[in-house]
């Protein structure tokens, strides 16, 4: 998990203690050249539409970006680009609470479990 030592410190009970044992925890530990060529060496990256998984698309892993439905954030302009890239994007219409600065229920309806099963298979594959 990448980001700033500050959102280190919003996911460290939830997320970064709860999976010590099973996430690499960088977050404000590198600098760019550093966190580069950590991706470059993953099998797959999950992400938003950050640097990070443009970074994952180009190195050629598998990039798999999380997208709301919404202009001008959806994946038809932000997608990463690359041939084991996949987006997955809600598919309410347009929705207007998520841009009132409402907490994402399009970006929430992706749930955890989807995107843990879409790992397992690229898993599969690879053996």
């Amino acid at each position: 998990i990448s980001g700033t030592a500050e959102e280190g410190l919003l996911i460290q009970e939830k997320i970064l203690l709860k999976y010590a044992d099973r996430i690499t925890d960088l977050t404000g530990k590198t600098n760019l050249s550093e966190l580069i060529e950590f991706i470059s060496k993953a099998d797959a990256i999950v992400a938003a539409s950050t640097g990070p998984l443009h970074i994952g698309a180009f190195a050629g892993i598998h990039a798999i970006g999380i997208y709301p439905p919404i202009r001008p954030m959806h994946p038809g302009r932000w997608a990463p680009l690359g041939p084991h890239s996949q987006v997955f994007v809600s598919d309410k219409p347009q929705c207007k609470i998520c841009q009132k600065g409402h907490p994402c229920l399009c970006m929430q309806d992706i749930s955890p479990e989807h995107i843990a099963n879409y790992l397992e298979q690229l898993a599969k594959i690879a053996k």
